[in-house]
């Protein structure tokens, strides 16, 4: 942290319940908060890996190719699952599609979302193949 002024200092620290974010408070008035970890949240298909990079991105990796790419999503994602063509991301009842190419692609383009699902009851997981979405809830 950067302080303005002479008289700048921490007056409070202190970590969230599950210890993922800290938070920090200044004699200013400031209150910074850092995220510290983030949950594992991660799904392999064939040679590609898509995995959770900030709260609101996920990274495939294409391990044959080295080629990685991006996706920015709508919400912190509760899970992820992985197809030969498509990623899905969501959180609660809500799922995101995004369409990243099969792997002979190698992501050559940017991903784009296909499509977005609204189930019943919490997802408790979700599968993809070339075709379809199978989606598990409570």
């Amino acid at each position: 942290l950067e302080f303005e002024g002479d008289f700048a200092a921490v007056s409070c620290v202190g970590w969230n319940m599950r210890g993922q974010m800290l938070t920090v408070a200044t004699n200013q008035g400031h209150v910074h908060t850092f995220l510290a970890s983030l949950p594992t949240i991660a799904c392999a298909c064939e040679q590609r890996l898509v995995y959770l990079t900030s709260l609101v991105e996920v990274t495939i990796a294409d391990l044959n190719s080295s080629t990685v790419a991006t996706i920015a999503i709508d919400a912190e994602p509760s899970f992820v699952a992985l197809g030969r063509a498509h990623v899905a991301a969501g959180m609660n009842n809500r799922a995101w599609f995004y369409r990243v190419g099969p792997p002979e692609e190698q992501m050559s383009y940017a991903a784009e979302r296909v499509n977005q699902r609204e189930y019943v009851g919490t997802i408790d997981e979700c599968a993809l193949n070339d075709a379809v979405a199978a989606v598990r809830c409570e």
